[in-house]
């Protein structure tokens, strides 16, 4: 959705709005200083479980690890992040895209200022692995067509990348080797668009899209005629070295659909072969803007841009959302230098919705030009992460509860059958069950094991789960375990009450 509120526009990543909130200083333990003084959480992440660690040579299999997965973190980071106005800058401001040369070489003289610390890259990936996400997605190749790592797929893209400016670093093999030592897997974004390639050719925008045509094509190629087949056989080059020089790869993550009104340009089927020929077990997925989702042949899991991870609870997906907040044309996916950052319950409820739904959830983050975070960022993510660790069993291998509740279910070793209810609410001091739906046993506090107190009602078909006893932690969601048969559960179920 646009920020005006209209459908069908390209999956621009508009700033949405602010939640003011009294901002509290998190008392724990930190280490591991960032450039410019900043830290991150000292805390182990949870454990890796036997998917994570067993090896993986199927898709199905991967599919299945990345189902359990729940969490992970999105990383936009390239020649935007010094300029500090967003991902789209090239795109959207007139003192780039301009219509002349120099517009483009102004924003191309900010690569050697893309300093790719890889002290900073190490920290990243321990953040994520911290906060208690399971994998990492990164920007390998923006709309811009800076590639992040020693392409030599077109005179373009050698003279055109990481190892060519600044620092010199192939990035994607340094988040490769160190996504490899943490124990995260990695999976790249890969932009189909190029706004600066000499042979994609320039597009009409569809008329719904009005000013945002600059997502199609940059103004000084306005007139680009191009041509598709080098460009895709570029592409394939590209996904080739990305799948065949860097170990595994959890999955592709396409980006730039829309920018074609006419689809079958892409010749996406053979896009997709490519990446199949290239590695069997890494995951497809394409997205096609904010509230756009279904899946393509070949494809393997959905995206929800923005939150919006709806949907068959059976099929794979994601829902994807920025940590930082601002009003920006140019995107707050990239870094914002004025933008403020998403607080640790906004963050809580998009998880929590997210995995309720039996999909995963991906936050992103906007490095500076040096690597370096907002320190507001490491400490909202320092609370998620230990939230995550106390309430794990909760979130990881999980599938969706109860209809219209914020919960979750698994069967545990011990053979039973288990219900999380999330209550991230305080005001809230009970839940109201129906026997048809679920039929509860006992109940306790998820973290301490304290018992929580049933009331049931024969007459009326219900069980109240009541929890107004229990000591709330401020700022987090209480999580409740509840030992239960749940009945199975139907497209449109009953729905549980809160009080």
């Amino acid at each position: 959705m646009r920020q005006d509120g209209r459908t069908h526009a390209p999956q621009h990543r508009h700033a949405e709005r602010s939640r003011p909130m009294k901002h509290a200083i998190l008392a724990m333990s930190v280490a591991l200083l960032l450039s410019g003084g900043q830290a991150i959480a000292a805390e182990t992440a949870p454990a890796t479980t036997a998917t994570q660690t067993s090896a993986i040579t199927t898709r199905a299999q991967m599919l299945e690890w990345y189902r359990n997965a729940k969490f992970g973190m999105f990383i936009h980071w390239g020649i935007f992040s010094p300029i500090g106005k967003g991902e789209w800058s090239l795109g959207v401001l007139p003192e780039f895209n301009n219509g002349q040369q120099s517009g483009l070489d102004a924003y191309k003289a900010y690569a050697p200022k893309f300093n790719t610390n890889p002290a900073a890259i190490a920290q990243m990936v321990k953040l994520a692995k911290d906060t208690g996400m399971r994998y990492i997605i990164l920007v390998s190749r923006h709309h811009d067509g800076f590639s992040l790592w020693d392409s030599k797929a077109s005179p373009y893209a050698r003279a055109f990348n990481s190892t060519q400016f600044g620092t010199k670093v192939d990035m994607v093999k340094a988040f490769a080797d160190e996504c490899a030592k943490q124990g995260l897997k990695l999976m790249l974004y890969y932009s189909l668009l190029d706004w600066t390639n000499p042979d994609y050719p320039a597009s009409t925008a569809p008329a719904q899209w009005e000013d945002l045509s600059v997502y199609t094509h940059l103004k000084l190629y306005q007139n680009q005629k191009g041509d598709w087949k080098r460009y895709r056989t570029f592409m394939k080059k590209q996904l080739g070295e990305l799948l065949t020089q860097y170990g595994p790869i959890g999955a592709i993550w396409f980006d730039g659909y829309l920018a074609q009104e006419d689809k079958a340009l892409w010749n996406i089927s053979d896009i997709y072969s490519a990446v199949r020929t290239a590695q069997a077990t890494t995951l497809i997925a394409n997205n096609k803007g904010i509230g756009a989702s279904g899946l393509l042949p070949g494809e393997d899991f959905t995206i929800g841009e923005r939150g919006a991870a709806g949907g068959d609870e059976q099929v794979a997906g994601e829902s994807v959302d920025t940590s930082q907040l601002g009003n920006n044309r140019a995107g707050t996916w990239g870094y914002l230098d004025t933008a403020t950052i998403h607080e640790r319950e906004w963050i809580f409820r998009q998880l929590i919705d997210s995995i309720a739904n039996s999909k995963n959830f991906v936050l992103n983050i906007g490095p500076r030009g040096d690597g370096s975070l907002q320190d507001a960022l490491l400490t909202e993510f320092a609370a998620v992460g230990a939230w995550v660790r106390q309430n794990a069993e909760a979130i990881y291998d999980t599938q969706a509860g109860l209809p219209g509740i914020k919960s979750t279910t698994k069967t545990g070793a011990d053979g039973k059958t288990y219900l999380y209810l999330f209550v991230p609410d305080a005001h809230i001091t009970s839940i109201t069950l129906t026997d048809a739906t679920v039929k509860v046993r006992n109940a306790v506090t998820l973290v301490d094991g304290k018992a929580v107190a049933l009331q049931r009602n024969a007459a009326k078909g219900t069980t109240v789960v009541d929890f107004a006893s229990i000591k709330r932690t401020p700022r987090e969601p209480l999580v409740l375990k509840l030992e239960a048969t749940i009945a199975p559960r139907a497209p449109a179920g009953e729905k549980a009450a809160a009080s």
